[in-house]
């Protein structure tokens, strides 16, 4: 029998979990970057902005792309649990030669590689781009 003085124990002697991470190292050169902000605007729509030139690139509706506000979402409580500014740098998406998308907050360092949430989430982010392609072109061939 093992009591819970033993369990409570176990608990406490064991390392904490690993935080969960979604990063994959690219491979390859960079084929197309662009830096972005992201406004809240009063009617809780986002506005997608081009960071270099402040032009903007899209809007996001309010109860729309969970999947570009969840990212964001843990991009931003990161900055948080960092004691970063929310407004300290832009983000970075990135294409990468091997086809790959990511998503850098150039405060932290935190990166997201987009693929390993499926091509449909991947894509979300891909209109962003100047060339709004979805996939790279040696990506492309492969089913």
């Amino acid at each position: 029998v093992i009591s819970v003085a033993a369990v409570r124990l176990a608990r406490t002697a064991a390392p904490p979990p690993a935080p969960l991470t979604v990063e994959t190292a690219p491979s390859g050169a960079v084929r197309e970057t662009i830096a972005l902000r992201f406004q809240d605007e009063a009617d809780r729509s986002v506005s997608v902005l081009d960071a270099a030139t402040g032009a903007r690139i899209t809007t996001l509706e309010h109860g729309g792309d969970g999947f570009v506000r969840g990212a964001l979402r843990a991009l931003t409580r990161e900055r948080r649990l960092n004691d970063v500014l929310q407004d300290a740098g832009a983000f970075q998406l990135t294409r990468w030669s091997d086809g790959r998308l990511t998503l850098d907050d150039t405060a932290t360092g935190e990166r997201i590689d987009l693929r390993a949430f499926g091509r449909t989430n991947e894509a979300a982010f891909a209109r962003f781009l100047p060339s709004g392609q979805t996939r790279g072109a040696e990506d492309a061939a492969q089913p």
